[in-house]
């Protein structure tokens, strides 16, 4: 049995919140909600972990994602604009 190791300089605890994070986006856009290419996707706080994640999923799957975010140190042109 083999283990996935995090890249150097990645705490092992980032490296598990990022999974966790990844594996519940995830979830969320395949056996929650089935995203398809005919659906329009809102986000609510899209500059979390999970946010975030499933933005990028969404974007990917279906025809449409809107998000709202509030943050006060997170740009808004960080955030992928598809036109």
């Amino acid at each position: 049995m083999s283990a996935w190791r995090p890249p150097d300089g990645l705490d092992a605890d980032v490296a598990c919140a990022l999974l966790l994070q990844g594996a519940t986006a995830h979830y969320l856009a395949t056996a929650t909600a089935d995203l398809g290419p005919d659906h329009t996707v809102l986000v609510y706080a899209a500059s979390g972990g999970v946010g975030r994640l499933l933005v990028q999923l969404a974007d990917g799957r279906t025809g449409w994602v809107s998000a709202t975010f509030i943050s006060t140190s997170f740009p808004i042109s960080s955030l992928p604009v598809r036109g």
